[in-house]
């Protein structure tokens, strides 16, 4: 598996897609601009992923190596986390700047918080399901999974500000950046990064089946 995971970043990996997971962070740096979109580039990022190891059959070359199949789709899924953690944690100290540097609050909609993390965690869960799933059902240029992928990731974004724009209780709660709100944000957070969790453990065990039904 440490084979692989290396293969994975030294191989299929490219700068442009690390240019794209730099582009989240300093987004949040934007004054009155919706946190929730820089992270559509991480999601970009896996596409371009996929898209380079279709372009250089990397699927037929790692299936040629002596490994299982199920761990050629685990390095895969193992590399999505990595990059979603990596992006999550590397914008926080982007997020806590931004709130300093605008007093004032994010008019475009939600602050960064706790609960803010939690909803886009949610994000990513919605986006891995509704694109991994298909990538591995037929080994095929991944175009319309990551169709539906961000479909499902600018859906949960509507669904997440809409408390925030119309001003509701969860609204205000969600988007506080006090102290004390913060703690109550906690369950939300801790709430999205189990459903991220188990979204990416429920999709590895279908990913994997349908894999292994695939005549390459």
């Amino acid at each position: 598996m440490k084979n692989l995971l290396y293969k994975e970043f030294s191989l299929c990996m490219n700068v442009q897609i690390y240019i794209f997971l730099c582009l989240g962070p300093f987004m949040m740096l934007i004054p009155n601009y919706p946190h929730y979109v820089g992270f559509y580039y991480s999601c970009l990022s896996i596409f371009l992923l996929f898209t380079r190891g279709m372009a250089e059959n990397d699927i037929i070359y790692t299936a040629c190596l002596p490994v299982r199949r199920s761990d050629i789709v685990k390095a895969r899924f193992l590399s999505v986390a990595v990059i979603e953690l990596c992006e999550i944690i590397v914008s926080i100290p982007f997020g806590i700047a931004g709130n300093v540097l605008m007093p004032e609050g994010n008019k475009a909609g939600i602050n960064t918080t706790a609960a803010f993390y939690g909803i886009q965690f949610v994000q990513y869960a919605l986006f891995n399901v509704c694109f991994l799933i298909p990538c591995y059902r037929k080994i095929e240029k991944p175009a319309l999974p990551f169709l539906g992928g961000s479909i499902a990731f600018w859906a949960g974004y509507a669904a997440a500000e809409l408390p925030v724009w119309t001003g509701t209780a969860a609204g205000r709660l969600i988007t506080a950046t006090d102290t004390v709100s913060q703690l109550k944000q906690i369950p939300v957070l801790a709430a999205g990064m189990i459903v991220w969790c188990a979204a990416l453990l429920i999709s590895f065990r279908i990913c994997v089946k349908e894999f292994n039904k695939v005549n390459l």
